[in-house]
């Protein structure tokens, strides 16, 4: 008895081998069966043959279907067969012949029977095509989704602005008595919303810097003309005075009632040139 069948040896590029291995023992249930071969399943191997399911066991007899991938001598393996795990048959290596026509379509199943290396410029390409999407999406991103300075609603909160927040507080602050007993208190909280409202109206980070460092910025960045500047500097200036050097020349009487007016003023006016802008 033939331990290995080829059902059809006169194959071309992508047609089926057909095998049958009879087995040796009758009335053997197929899960007893095991096959030991070297040949993958639905990929490429050195020996021009791939396999395209796993073998299958009926009426004792087992069937593999296998398909040659490229012309020339191919070497169907030889296959190892146990039961319960002790070998019971082995096949003898066979060689085959398989021509360079195309056979059935079966083959562009094939995992890989060659590599495609694209060129360089391809993955340039992609590249620069997911950086221009990554832009829109993030312009897009902005312009729909992030903060807006009107009719912004926030967790349930309208969006209150820099000028809105500002003028708030100074209305705190004033219509607080115990505040306006400690000069140095009352002239550090007043100075420090109108600082508050420029970082957060013009985008610069002030809070953390002396008097002489902000106004640096404000030269450098040439946030507003020259009168303005030296305004914004005699206020800050005459505010570190007492908070700092605790200048009382200065009365009190001033600085509770015209201090946060100019504050307010200042606000207002440079509310008015962030708008021109």
């Amino acid at each position: 008895m033939k331990t290995l069948i080829i059902k059809n040896k006169n194959v071309r590029i992508g047609d089926y081998i057909e095998l049958e291995i009879p087995l040796p023992l009758k009335g053997v249930e197929p899960g007893r069966v095991s096959i030991e071969h070297p040949l993958p399943r639905n990929d490429v191997s050195e020996s021009g043959l791939y396999m395209i399911d796993e073998p299958k066991i009926e009426n004792d007899t087992v069937f593999i279907k296998l398909v040659g991938y490229k012309a020339g001598k191919a070497e169907i393996p030889s296959f190892t067969i146990r039961v319960d795990g002790q070998e019971v048959l082995q096949t003898p290596a066979t060689g085959i012949n398989v021509e360079g026509a195309q056979g059935k379509i079966e083959l562009i199943d094939i995992k890989g029977p060659r590599e495609i290396n694209l060129p360089v410029y391809y993955y340039i390409g992609y590249g620069l095509l997911a950086a221009l999407l990554l832009y829109v999406l993030w312009h897009v991103y902005k312009r729909f989704f992030k903060s807006k300075k009107s009719g912004q609603v926030t967790a349930g909160r309208e969006y209150v602005s820099p000028y809105q927040r500002a003028m708030a507080y100074l209305s705190k602050i004033e219509m607080d008595t115990e505040i306006k007993k400690d000069l140095r208190l009352y002239v550090t909280k007043v100075s420090e919303v109108l600082r508050r409202f420029v970082e957060e109206e013009y985008g610069i980070a002030i809070m953390e810097l002396t008097t002489t460092e902000m106004m640096k910025v404000f030269r450098h960045k040439k946030l507003f003309d020259p009168e303005i500047t030296a305004a914004l500097q005699k206020y800050f200036v005459d505010s570190d005075l007492v908070k700092f050097a605790e200048n009382r020349t200065a009365e009190l009487n001033y600085y509770n009632q015209h201090f946060i007016d100019d504050t307010r003023k200042f606000v207002n006016r440079l509310r008015v040139i962030k708008d021109e802008v």
